[in-house]
């Protein structure tokens, strides 16, 4: 898909978490970008299913914290549905 606005890319992301509920795995990245000649900084946000999908976006520190906030709105959604691990209980010494 290439690169698109964040509101695209949350919307995107969270159509890929569907369809990839059972399926496998979606990997989402974060590095840091600067432009070349500029103290512009932003982040680079990317994401894929490892096969067909890849997404990304530019995040600008000024939107950073909204982003973030809705981004962890998506991953809250996507992993509801994920099973709790059973904890191994330890066994009792007798003293």
């Amino acid at each position: 898909m290439g690169r698109v606005d964040p509101e695209t890319f949350l919307t995107q992301l969270t159509k890929l978490y569907v369809t990839s509920r059972d399926k496998h795995s979606v990997w989402v990245t974060m590095k840091r970008h600067t432009v070349k000649g500029t103290d512009d900084v932003r982040c680079l946000f990317r994401a894929t299913d490892g096969k067909k999908a890849k997404l990304s976006t530019l995040v600008s520190t000024k939107e950073a914290v909204r982003f973030q906030i809705q981004l962890t709105a998506v991953f809250k959604t996507a992993f509801s549905s994920l099973k709790k691990k059973e904890k191994k209980r330890a066994k009792k010494r007798a003293d």
